[in-house]
């Protein structure tokens, strides 16, 4: 019983990686104008030699003073390239 109760855990933490790197996903290859308008406007930008711009987004967290930030990544043509979460909010666990 035990054994199963950890392959149970083990998969609802796998299982919500996937789904947050496939809400990631959704959005690449889309408009950045349409993801600013869903996510606000961005919180800083870098260029890139190759023209590409790297947008940072980042949002308080609930419940902690920590914060969210996820940078994405956009081409010369608008077109979201990649998204990536560089800090993300602690958990509960993560508080204790």
């Amino acid at each position: 019983m035990k054994n199963f109760l950890i392959l149970f855990a083990a998969v609802l933490i796998f299982s919500g990686c996937e789904t947050l790197y496939e809400a990631l996903k959704g959005d690449v290859g889309t408009d950045f104008d349409q993801y600013v308008r869903v996510n606000g406007a961005p919180t800083s930008q870098y260029k890139t030699k190759s023209g590409d711009i790297v947008y940072s987004f980042i949002k308080p967290c609930n419940n902690t003073q920590g914060s969210q930030e996820k940078t994405v990544v956009v081409d010369t043509n608008n077109i979201i390239q990649e998204i990536t979460i560089v800090r993300s909010c602690p958990t509960v666990s993560q508080n204790k």
